[in-house]
């Protein structure tokens, strides 16, 4: 079975602590970008995860990467917009929770 490449779009402490390590070590998948606008955040993680790309915008993710799943670890308020984008460069695009602050978009 091949890998599953997958990006991080955040690198704030839920990344660091839960998604990245939990990544790193499943056998079938390759965590392929990483994505944050804190540029020294972005180099750190990438290089302590080997970590062969990385982004300051999500939409230079999607144009660049083909990915089968995206990890969104910003903070909630940017779940909606985040999770739009994945829904406007790739298809399907599962997601574990789609909690929201802006009840319109829930």
């Amino acid at each position: 079975m091949a890998n599953l490449k997958v990006a991080v779009v955040g690198a704030g402490s839920i990344s660091q602590i839960v998604h990245l390590p939990v990544l790193k070590n499943l056998e079938d998948v390759e965590i392929a970008a990483i994505c944050d606008k804190d540029k020294s955040k972005v180099n750190i993680l990438s290089e302590k995860y080997n970590i062969p790309n990385w982004y300051f915008t999500i939409e230079d993710l999607f144009k660049n990467e083909t990915l089968d799943a995206v990890h969104i670890c910003t903070t909630n308020l940017c779940h909606f917009p985040m999770s739009y984008l994945c829904l406007l460069y790739t298809s399907p695009s599962p997601r574990d929770r789609t909690r929201s602050r802006m009840p319109s978009s829930a």
